[in-house]
């Protein structure tokens, strides 16, 4: 992300291929501007290549800066969230559409705590990280997510961010599921949403 754009540390920098149109109804003029929308050849973004198939399945990859200081705030992601639920519900077409979120609960890479093993570098984040989406509490999950708590929980826990921002895209619903399934080295969290009732 560093090399596409600056990140400033109150603006989320979202990364779209150059053929997609974002449409939002009246918060285009509210939101867009401020998100620091930054277009890009589609063969740029690692995605396409990776997911794509030969099924027939438009895939719109949105990139958020969450590895890279300054984080933005949690906060931010939850607007991303709202604005792509928004923009996903103004879209002209009748298809049935997903957002996919990934990211981590507490999670330590090259740093003192890999390799101590016992699931987590922080339990106590991860208990309450799914708590937050098993019962769709986006405030508690903004607050919860300060730089200085996530950088705690292990260096590149700040990935979490991106189930903030599926939180909220989900208008704060709690998750249908909600899991952060035990390995090694750190959790693996796993949420959706059914938002078909």
């Amino acid at each position: 992300m560093s090399s596409l754009c600056h990140v400033q540390s109150r603006h989320v920098c979202v990364v779209l291929p150059r053929n997609v149109r974002v449409h939002a109804g009246q918060r285009a003029h509210e939101v867009q501007p401020d998100f620091h929308l930054v277009r890009v050849e589609p063969e740029v973004l690692a995605h396409d290549a990776g997911v794509e198939s030969d099924l027939d399945i438009p895939i719109v990859p949105v990139h958020a800066n969450a590895n890279i200081p300054p984080i933005p705030p949690a906060r931010r992601y939850a607007e991303l969230g709202t604005y792509l639920a928004e923009a996903i519900a103004a879209a002209p077409s009748a298809q049935r559409m997903a957002l996919i979120a990934s990211g981590h609960l507490a999670t330590e890479v090259g740093g003192p705590r890999q390799f101590l093993g016992g699931n987590s570098p922080d339990d106590d984040f991860d208990r309450d990280a799914v708590g937050w989406m098993r019962d769709g509490d986006l405030e508690s999950a903004i607050a919860g997510c300060s730089f200085a708590r996530l950088a705690a929980a292990g260096n590149v826990t700040a990935q979490y961010l991106n189930f903030v921002t599926a939180l909220a895209a989900a208008g704060g619903r709690p998750a249908t599921f909600a899991e952060g399934t035990p390995s090694r080295f750190a959790a693996g969290p796993f949420f959706s949403w059914d938002m078909s009732s």
